[in-house]
């Protein structure tokens, strides 16, 4: 197989990197997607792409076989809670959307439809935080979602943005979304 380069995004990718051991920071090696990638044998790892708009980028081999690059020039950066939730947002891509893909390549940015990219935000968080735990560890910090301290303690628990959380548990209707709104706004005072 020859390597696939980004910077030949216009041609058609049929091959992809073969990679044994993801080039990734130590402290993103025990992210809860990286068993279920490796079950599913999805490579991943980070590499530089020249937008800082794009989070990720899924590319397929001939043979079917998926990829995923998580941009480590990405916007808001890869901390372990950005790169765990890449990582999900990437394979809601492959379950959801291969068929769409007739280039090979599922990428998520500013400029992918905003459905399909909302729907995949949407699986990531399931997966990241299904409700069965987050009411769990909600109902054991025996305060209320919506209070920046207690947001701050369950984000930290289950290792997801306050962002991430916030829309969550609205879409749970856990909390309304002024109170969804409080937990980003609040967090930052």
């Amino acid at each position: 197989m020859r390597p696939v380069t980004l910077s030949t995004w216009n041609t058609p990718v049929l091959a992809i990197r073969s990679a044994t051991a993801p080039r990734l920071p130590p402290a993103h090696r025990a992210i809860v997607a990286a068993p279920i990638l490796g079950t599913l044998g999805i490579a991943y790892d980070t590499q530089t792409l020249s937008d800082p708009n794009t989070r990720a980028v899924t590319v397929l081999s001939q043979s079917g076989r998926a990829h995923i690059v998580v941009n480590d020039r990405y916007l808001r950066g890869i901390s372990e809670r950005v790169f765990r939730f890449s990582l999900a947002h990437e394979l809601a891509h492959l379950f959801l959307d291969r068929d769409r893909s007739a280039q090979l390549a599922v990428v998520s940015g500013p400029w992918a439809p905003r459905v399909i990219e909302q729907r995949a935000n949407a699986f990531a968080a399931a997966l990241l935080m299904p409700e069965p735990l987050l009411r769990r560890h909600a109902l054991a910090l025996e305060g209320q979602l919506w209070r920046p301290r207690v947001a701050q303690q369950l984000a930290a628990l289950l290792r997801v943005s306050l962002s991430s959380l916030a829309d969550r548990v609205y879409n749970l209707l856990l909390v309304t979304r002024e109170e969804a709104d409080n937990i980003i706004c609040g967090s930052q005072r």
